[in-house]
């Protein structure tokens, strides 16, 4: 189907002279050529995109919003959230013995995006693709919504990961010795390590501060609109 999609495709412009053959390799290379200007292109946007935010001030994380209707705010956080992960659990915000109790949404893991797939958003910076285009990471968010007197405190967190590769075959390295650096994230009160059933391992690099940032200005400017 795609074959005979190119075929066509090659008739109708410069290629009507070759042979059939010479006609979809020059039909393929076009589109090949166009879908490579078509990547360039976004990537060009996404790199005026970062340059853009770096102008920014940094914003607080939570994040204070003023006060609006509950259910609304957790639409806007959750359909922002929604854009760059899949929600695994989420906890609307309620109302408990008069008290309103805090809201929250956690993610599933998604594997970073790299630099040939510029449509993805989950990674903020061109930087953060390239990392993602040498070596497997993965990220994970978790949110919370935290009413606050007359408004909110939104606190976003995206936690990034980097698979733990076996070691080769007769190394002298294993994978059991203790690690001694900072790279582990405490996670504090926020959330515990993401657990899976897969029979990778991975272990935590911190967190994607650029994207937490990008996901408050985005959801700062949804509630200011509501």
């Amino acid at each position: 189907m795609v074959i005979r999609s190119v075929s066509k495709f090659a008739d109708r412009i410069w290629f009507r002279d070759l042979t059939p053959g010479f006609r979809w390799l020059g039909g393929l290379l076009f589109v090949c050529l166009m879908l490579a200007a078509g990547g360039g292109c976004k990537l060009w946007s996404l790199r005026q995109e970062e340059k853009n935010a770096s102008q920014y001030p940094e914003l607080a994380n939570p994040l204070y919003a003023p006060a609006c209707d509950r259910d609304f705010a957790m639409d806007q956080v959750s359909d922002e959230v929604d854009d760059y992960f899949q929600i695994r659990r989420e906890q609307r915000i309620a109302l408990t013995d008069n008290v309103l109790m805090e809201g929250w949404i956690e993610t599933q893991p998604k594997i970073g995006a790299t630099v040939f797939e510029p449509w993805r958003r989950d990674a903020a910076t061109l930087e953060e693709r390239r990392l993602g285009t040498l070596q497997t990471i993965r990220r994970w968010a978790k949110v919370r919504v935290i009413p606050n007197g007359q408004g909110y405190l939104i606190d976003v967190k995206v936690y990034k990961e980097l698979e733990d590769r076996h070691p080769p075959d007769h190394s002298v390295v294993t994978s059991g010795l203790p690690r001694h650096d900072q790279a582990m994230d405490s996670l504090q009160n926020s959330a515990a390590p993401f657990q899976d059933d897969s029979k990778l391992n991975w272990f935590s690099i911190g967190r994607d501060i650029e994207l937490e940032q990008k996901m408050l200005r985005n959801i700062q400017q949804r509630l200011q609109k509501g």
